[in-house]
């Protein structure tokens, strides 16, 4: 037989006898489990009939009580005291009657027995029993509670109406049942090892339970998912935790009259027990042919598989040979492209060992210094190929640090090539070391910086030419605007002369003229003083210090607000600065001055001042309500002389915003405007949080 035919018989058997035994199992395991769940069920469906005789007697008892002639008559009449004498012998003729009393409709006890204390004249509307009683007033089964009167304990009520000749309900006879006496049926009911029968009243409280004092604390199992189903009425099995001990268990329960019910529950190990030790018997039965069949089984695939070993061994042979020579095909090529990599890489590569003598250097690096391999590998120190001036710095200070702390970077040396020529490059490095943590090599890049130091210098040499510009510029610009001022002087000074000396023999439009000149002349001399403060923004020596940016703008509003009384300032906390404490105050002054300016035709002018940490920067802006501006020319605000309103509408040069714009560069900060006509504006700035 081949191994094939012999693997398709022994598996067709060992399938037969799979299922054989797993049909058996389950159908042993079935009428066994559904038999122990048949006995507790039917426990519990007696527990729940005698749960309910009880209460019909109780209910009985009342009902008899209660339509005593003589009774009724005296409950009628008030006489409440004599009515109760009627029932003195109820308590010794019936064990679980632990007390009586008597309640007028509205729930005031009236009288008892045996009399207790302090009870009578309370009021007990407040009882669940109460409120059953009353709805129909129909005999009604309370809940478990701790009732009122000393000594307090857990009792059972079963309230009933009694009722005068005519049928209308006059008093409530209440029996309160001590739950021992009451229950002690369920003391006898036998479940086997670990059961107990208990039961549950209708609001999901235990009423007696073998394992709970019968006077200790109400155990309430609400949310229980079983005691649920039987509070809805449902009957069944539960197989899971117990309520009290959480212990595995089975648990039949079945409901009783009054919303009660009944739970028979037991051990789940007690309760299958039986079935356990049939189902072990099964199972190592069926272990035992299974073993049998897998020992044949072995005997028989062992002499097949002793003759295909061989045969296996040979072809793994030859498909390992097949991987290894294929592996050693990959790795020669993906260390052919390392190596391409390496010594074609658009930078230097090469690694020195503790001495600084090279142990490794790619093709790039050579071809950069023209030396070939064979002449620097093991023969030359990295401090070879450097200047004097960088050799030196590179053994004294840069290379002992590297081997200290383990990295360099971006350390710039002078190299010469072999030709004698010299060229710049930037070295980076790390540290390579050994299980112990001692030095081996480096691991060092190289990046030549001719072509970025060219780049550096010429930078260097415009940056200084356009400063030199611009200082010519404002030297200029300073220069014009003071040697105006005495030309202008002269001018306004001619023409008040005039005005005062020809006053008589000028006409209105003479005077006009004249007045006209005057104006212009002072509207001149504040463009002037406007430019020499726009020039002196740029040549101001600044002196940097913590700034607290809240005090500096009230006192920029302050200085503001005295032209515009009217206009409410709303200041909020501002992050600190760090810069020129004047020249920032200037640019307050000329946001704080705008927004008091631009906002005054408003009848009610509003302006805010605020301000935020936004990341690495600190930002400040000013709101108005103003007249705002069209934001397609917001670019052109912070310009010399740019305005969008004329002088008869708002007085102004055009130049604060600029020298605004100006300050804050010179502090490494940025400045925006943002506005919609007639929808007021908003300018702000932002600055390093550390200058």
């Amino acid at each position: 037989m081949t191994a094939r035919a012999l693997y398709i018989v022994l598996a067709g058997v060992l399938l037969v006898l799979a299922a054989v035994a797993l049909y058996t199992y389950r159908s042993v395991d079935r009428e066994l489990t559904d038999s122990a769940i048949a006995r507790r069920t039917s426990i519990a469906s007696l527990a729940a009939a005698t749960l309910s005789g009880q209460f019909d007697r109780a209910i009985d008892l009342g009902i008899s009580l209660a339509t005593r002639v003589q009774f009724r008559e005296l409950v009628a009449a008030g006489k409440w005291i004599e009515a109760a004498a009627i029932l003195r012998g109820v308590p010794a003729d019936f064990r679980y009657v632990d007390r009586l009393f008597l309640t007028d409709v509205q729930g005031t006890l009236m009288a008892d027995v045996p009399e207790l204390p302090g009870v009578r004249g309370r009021n007990f509307a407040f009882r669940e029993w109460y409120a059953g009683v009353s709805k129909d007033w129909a005999p009604y089964v309370s809940s478990v509670y701790k009732r009122t009167a000393d000594p307090q304990r857990n009792v059972v009520a079963v309230a009933l109406p009694v009722r005068d000749p005519g049928g209308r309900a006059v008093a409530i006879l209440v029996i309160q049942a001590d739950l021992e006496a009451f229950f002690e049926w369920t003391r006898a009911v036998d479940l086997g090892p670990g059961g107990v029968v208990y039961v549950v009243d209708r609001r999901r409280q235990i009423a007696i339970h073998p394992q709970l004092p019968p006077q200790g604390p109400i155990r309430d199992l609400s949310g229980n998912r079983m005691i649920e189903r039987l509070a809805r009425g449902e009957a069944g099995v539960e197989t899971g935790p117990g309520p009290i001990d959480a212990e595995p268990a089975v648990s039949a329960f079945v409901p009783a009259k009054h919303g009660w019910g009944v739970v028979a529950q037991q051990p789940a190990a007690a309760a299958f027990a039986a079935r356990d030790r049939q189902l072990r018997g099964i199972a190592i039965g069926f272990a035992v042919i299974l073993a049998l069949c897998v020992a044949l089984a072995f005997l028989g695939m062992h002499l097949i598989l002793r003759r295909r070993q061989g045969e296996e061994d040979r072809r793994i042979k030859a498909e390992l040979e097949q991987r290894v020579e294929e592996r050693t095909r990959q790795l020669e090529a993906a260390r052919r492209e390392l190596a391409d990599l390496y010594d074609n890489a658009p930078c230097g590569y090469h690694s020195v060992d503790a001495n600084g003598v090279f142990v490794r250097i790619n093709d790039t690096w050579l071809s950069w210094l023209g030396y070939t391999r064979e002449e620097v590998i093991g023969k030359m120190r990295h401090s070879d190929i450097m200047t004097p001036e960088s050799a030196a710095r590179f053994r004294s200070e840069c290379f002992p640090l590297f081997k200290r702390q383990g990295w360099l970077k971006e350390v710039e040396f002078e190299y010469v090539r072999k030709d004698g020529t010299t060229f710049p490059a930037s070295l980076s490095a790390t540290t390579m070391h050994d299980a112990a943590g001692k030095y081996l090599m480096s691991r060092s890049t190289v990046s030549d910086v001719t072509e970025r130091k060219r780049i550096e210098n010429e930078m260097k040499a415009l940056n200084a030419q356009l400063t030199a510009a611009n200082k010519e510029l404002e030297s200029f610009s300073y220069s014009v605007s003071h040697d105006l001022r005495a030309p202008l002087r002269a001018v306004d000074g001619y023409a008040l002369m005039l005005e005062e000396d020809c006053a008589g023999t000028l006409d209105g439009e003479g005077k006009r003229l004249l007045g006209v000149v005057r104006a212009e002349s002072r509207r001149m001399g504040q463009l002037i003083d406007d430019l020499l403060e726009f020039s002196r923004s740029g040549r101001q020596h600044m002196e940097p210090m913590p700034v607290d940016m809240t005090a500096l703008a009230r006192e920029a509003a302050a200085d503001s607000a005295h032209d515009y009384p009217s206009t409410a300032v709303q200041l909020g906390e501002l992050p600190a600065a760090h810069g020129d404490r004047t020249m920032l105050k200037q640019v307050w002054a000329n946001l704080i001055g705008n927004a008091f300016k631009y906002s005054s035709k408003n009848p009610s002018p509003r302006i805010e001042i605020e301000g935020r940490a936004n990341g690495a920067d600190n930002e400040y802006w000013v709101r108005d309500n103003g007249v705002g501006f069209d934001p397609r020319y917001a670019d052109k605000l912070f310009g010399v002389f740019r305005r969008l309103h004329g002088d008869l509408e708002f007085p102004g040069t055009g130049v604060g915003l600029a020298i605004v714009q100006r300050v804050v560069a010179r502090h490494g900060g940025r400045v925006w405007g943002e506005g919609r006509p007639n929808h007021g504006a908003r300018f702000g700035f932002a600055l390093p949080k550390r200058n």
